[in-house]
């Protein structure tokens, strides 16, 4: 199958994990991947944002990882508006070539 467009899922990684299984690959459904709250968390209830816990990080690491051996591009999007957490995603996505997207708010109409 072809795009005429890009096709990104966002947030999908059970669904696309059990797809690339299944198939052994991932061309006909996609052609990129955006994980959100890879580094960092949002607690919805008090509007506050927090880090990840090792487990979940390593999870979807490892999800991004299988992506990109498939050739598929890789996007974050994170939540913080801690400097040092901000500039650790920044680096980790700068050195993957993955492109990343960092809000200081929820409604992602911050920086």
């Amino acid at each position: 199958m072809t795009h005429e467009k890009p096709v990104i899922v966002n947030s999908g990684n059970e669904f696309v994990e059990l797809y690339a299984q299944r198939s052994n690959q991932v061309n006909d459904i996609l052609t990129s991947v955006n994980q959100e709250t890879v580094f960092s968390t949002i607690n919805f209830e008090d509007q506050t944002f927090g880090i990840q816990t090792e487990v979940e990080q390593n999870y979807y690491i490892d999800y991004l990882n299988a992506m990109e051996d498939l050739d598929k591009d890789v996007f974050l999007l994170e939540y913080t508006k801690d400097n040092h957490l901000e500039k650790e995603i920044q680096d980790y996505a700068k050195e993957r070539g993955w492109n990343v997207y960092i809000s200081n708010s929820i409604e992602l109409n911050g920086k």
